[in-house]
């Protein structure tokens, strides 16, 4: 396992609005298991959420991350070109996602070191829907 400093921008946009940018500076751990690269942090942007976690695990050109925090859990799967069908807990029950991935690309070295950029519609089970875009650096 090594130490890394990550930072994590997110871009949420409906089709009224123009955007909300969320940004994470934290640091967390980088391992690789079975081919795979993981990397686990402290999500502290959950804050109001109680915290969480977050473990992202990259494989080839698939993405998984899975949040947990005292008040709701997710997993997600980024695939270009795919729709992945989700779940997201909360106290009030749970609400069912989709998640299209239009655009992955990633350049993360053997040391875990790189960027991850993903840009995704998210489907929600009321019928909003949101425009996404994910910025990962790994350093």
């Amino acid at each position: 396992m090594k130490d890394v400093r990550m930072k994590v921008v997110g871009i949420q946009k409906t089709d009224d609005s123009e955007g909300e940018k969320i940004e994470l500076f934290t640091e967390g751990i980088f391992y690789k298991k079975n081919g795979t690269y993981c990397y686990e942090y402290e999500d502290t942007k959950l804050a109001d959420e109680g915290g969480g976690k977050t473990k992202l695990v990259l494989e080839g050109k698939v993405l998984t991350m899975e949040k947990s925090g005292s008040l709701s859990a997710s997993n997600m799967t980024f695939e270009k070109g795919k729709k992945h069908k989700s779940a997201y807990l909360t106290p009030y029950g749970q609400l069912n996602l989709e998640v299209l991935t239009t655009k992955f690309q990633s350049e993360v070295d053997d040391e875990g070191k790189g960027n991850i950029d993903l840009e995704y519609t998210l489907n929600l089970s009321g019928g909003e829907k949101t425009i996404n875009n994910l910025h990962i650096e790994i350093n």
